[in-house]
């Protein structure tokens, strides 16, 4: 009888180790499906302070305003801090009511950032390339360049 529950004993645990490992196997491979269906936007891409000629706050009315050089850093801390999430961006500007751009000129480019909330998040959306999760802070520090 010892013969055999020892035996019992080590088919179990067989049995536990492939389980365990096809588990394993089905995970990791619906998260590499899950990771190349929805893939995670690359890091977003911002000016060195350096080479910014100008940078124009616009509201989506049409209203618009040109930044102060001394108000470049904060803006770009904002935009450089911002996380990659695995929402797409597909229209040339975001399907939202409100929202403000960023619009910094370079001797070589124009960089468009678009400046949004949507339930309760602030997000940042690069047309075509990406939609970043950034700060609460960041929307206030662009909208009050608009109160007089």
């Amino acid at each position: 009888g010892l013969v055999i529950r020892k035996e019992c004993d080590k088919m179990k645990r067989s049995w536990m180790i492939a389980i365990t490992v096809f588990l394993l196997i089905v995970v990791t491979g619906g998260y590499m499906v899950f990771d190349q269906t929805f893939p995670k936007a690359d890091p977003i891409h911002c000016p060195d302070i350096e080479s910014i000629e100008k940078i124009t706050l616009v509201k989506n009315d049409g209203s618009s305003i040109k930044v102060e050089n001394t108000d470049f850093g904060e803006l770009l801390h904002h935009i450089r801090n911002s996380q990659p999430t695995r929402r797409m961006s597909v229209n040339d500007s975001p399907y939202t009511k409100m929202y403000y751009i960023i619009q910094i000129d370079t001797s070589n480019r124009q960089y468009r950032y678009y400046v949004y909330t949507e339930n309760s998040q602030v997000y940042i959306e690069m047309p075509y390339i990406g939609i970043y999760k950034t700060s609460d802070q960041f929307l206030d520090v662009v909208a009050e360049n608009f109160i007089e």
